[in-house]
């Protein structure tokens, strides 16, 4: 166990654990956009920024990533803390200016002003949560941030030749900007920027749709399901 202080408050904590996950369980609330507590941290998108104080020396970190340290004094709303955010918030906004959760977040963060310059039409911040999120939740690896012209960005995996895309949509729901679009229709589901398309599968009770069949048969070789995945829970109930 270390001693911290956070915002004037003592409080005893486990070794190991994140700034941003001590803050939670005491109540403070500590902005983010690239953090989801079901994969591991990136502390890319730094509007997370809180200010350290440790050895009579001040830093700003991301909280999300940064581990409490024993003595250690946190300040999750001091003016550094919040400068840190809004500079964090106008990088953001200079990559993703049309982007309105971009533009809310920034207002929120204390941004005065969140129009932009920047001609960019750009919406993919190169956060990484679908990439996490694909990679260690789905166990899939199917998308990676790549280098274009026009900056990083999200895009199919270029190194993944043996596992592709399932059509799953863990991606869409995960980006926090809204830039991966999926669409179902008719019967199948395009997941817009890899320009892939997959059969949704129905069940075979009700006829309602239930997921693409490349989801399904990915699951029952992950698992070792042997049992046919191709009944909804209500009428499997």
């Amino acid at each position: 166990m270390v001693k911290i202080t956070i915002d004037g408050r003592h409080v005893e904590v486990e070794d190991g654990q994140t700034i941003l996950s001590v803050a939670t369980s005491e109540g403070i609330e500590i902005p983010t956009l690239c953090y989801h507590e079901t994969v591991r941290p990136a502390g890319t998108c730094r509007v997370c920024m809180v200010e350290v104080v440790q050895d009579d020396k001040s830093r700003t970190v991301a909280s999300c990533i940064f581990k409490v340290k024993d003595g250690m004094e946190v300040k999750t709303d001091s003016d550094v803390a919040k400068d840190a955010r809004i500079k964090a918030a106008e990088v953001l906004l200079e990559r993703a200016p049309n982007s309105k959760v971009i533009q809310d977040i920034a207002t929120r963060l204390g941004v005065q002003d969140v129009t932009s310059t920047s001609k960019s039409t750009e919406k993919c911040i190169a956060c990484t949560l679908c990439v996490r999120i694909c990679e260690e939740v789905v166990g899939v690896n199917a998308i990676s941030i790549v280098k274009t012209e026009s900056g990083r960005r999200v895009a199919a995996n270029p190194k993944n030749d043996t596992l592709t895309c399932i059509g799953c949509g863990s991606c869409v729901y995960a980006c926090p900007t809204g830039n991966i679009e999926m669409e179902d229709v008719g019967g199948i589901r395009t997941i817009k920027n890899w320009d892939a398309e997959f059969e949704i599968a129905k069940c075979k009770t009700c006829g309602n749709y239930l997921a693409p069949q490349v989801q399904l048969d990915h699951i029952k070789n992950i698992y070792g399901i042997e049992d046919d995945l191709t009944v909804c829970r209500s009428c499997s109930a």
